[in-house]
């Protein structure tokens, strides 16, 4: 037991630094806002593109989160 707490215990410590750091919410946020316009695009309705996707560049711009590079 002891062994595996003391192989997990860092590993865990790792995982939350890198959440708290800003390096680790930027990607998260990254990662949740390309979802979000994947969501957007895939939709028939062209109102929500009008309506939503620029509320997401807002965001990203308010929260200095980058545009998706790889489109």
């Amino acid at each position: 037991m002891d062994i595996a707490a003391s192989i997990v215990k860092p590993i865990l410590a790792r995982i939350i630094a890198i959440a708290l750091t800003g390096t680790g919410t930027a990607g998260y946020a990254t990662r949740l806002f390309d979802l979000l316009e994947d969501i957007v695009a895939d939709t028939e309705t062209p109102i929500d593109d009008r309506a939503v996707l620029p509320v997401i560049r807002a965001l990203r711009t308010a929260l200095a989160v980058p545009a998706r590079t790889d489109n």
